[in-house]
């Protein structure tokens, strides 16, 4: 859940990160979310992807289980170093790269997929990062996001939590559905398939959850725009010039490997 370092301690956030999606309420949220990032993404074996701001390889290590050829960025080296554990343990390929969002240490036309979810929140400049996604994907490569909607319960309480504890959250750009559109369309993207989700309270009760489809059921017919998650597919468009036998990686990457 990162791209980019503000004011914040990584490892201090490394070693508490995961702890979170073993909550009821985490693994839940978790479920939901990664279950309408892979339907948009519709990942396919032997591609290339990118797990832009990858943290400690969560969706990275998904891409990898479903065939892509994957590497993942991010600006925490101790992030990486548990995504890293995390691929030696399921035996996996995978690569690595200390990076930021704002300058992919990859060449153009790259990837055919690109992942970025809960990382533009992090970043310093969403336009730059958005830009060189745009750059590093191929023509009509496709690029899923899943951002925080600002218009949600759970963003007030990740707000009020923060006056009183010092949270990641603190640090968070949360978006909106509107403006991550006009982004993508501006940096030229061609929107696809958008899905909201999360509509039901974040009450960290393992009962409470068990009943969480009626909220959900019924909060999405009565604020279809207030849910927590929000999950956007785009295409890259425009021209895109190819080289044959392009190499994976530029300079900048392979000093970093």
């Amino acid at each position: 859940m990162s791209t980019s370092q503000r004011a914040m301690n990584f490892k201090d956030v490394a070693d508490r990160y995961d702890a979170w999606y073993q909550t009821p309420l985490g693994s839940l949220a978790h479920a939901l979310e990664s279950e309408v990032i892979f339907n948009l993404a519709e990942v396919k074996p032997a591609e290339r992807a990118i797990d832009i701001g990858c943290g400690t390889g969560i969706y990275t290590l998904e891409l990898a289980r479903r065939g892509s050829r994957v590497v993942g960025v991010d600006p925490s080296m101790e992030m990486i170093a548990i995504a890293r554990e995390k691929f030696r343990r399921a035996g996996l390929p995978g690569l690595f790269v200390l990076g930021s969002a704002e300058a992919l240490p990859f060449r153009p036309s790259c990837f055919d997929l690109a992942l970025a979810v809960t990382s533009l929140c992090f970043v310093r400049s969403p336009d730059q990062t958005i830009e060189e996604t745009h750059r590093v994907l191929k023509q009509d490569g496709r690029l899923v996001l899943g951002e925080l909607n600002r218009f949600s319960p759970w963003a007030l309480w990740r707000r009020l939590k923060g006056l009183f504890t010092d949270t990641i959250y603190n640090q968070a750009h949360f978006w909106g559905r509107r403006k991550l559109e006009r982004l993508l369309q501006r940096k030229g993207f061609r929107i696809g398939a958008t899905r909201i989700l999360l509509h039901f309270p974040p009450v960290p009760s393992r009962t409470f959850l068990k009943g969480y489809r009626l909220f959900e059921v019924i909060l999405k017919k009565l604020a279809p725009g207030t849910g927590a998650f929000i999950a956007m597919k785009a295409e890259r468009g425009g021209s895109n010039q190819r080289v044959k036998r392009l190499p994976f990686l530029d300079e900048r990457s392979e000093q970093r490997r």
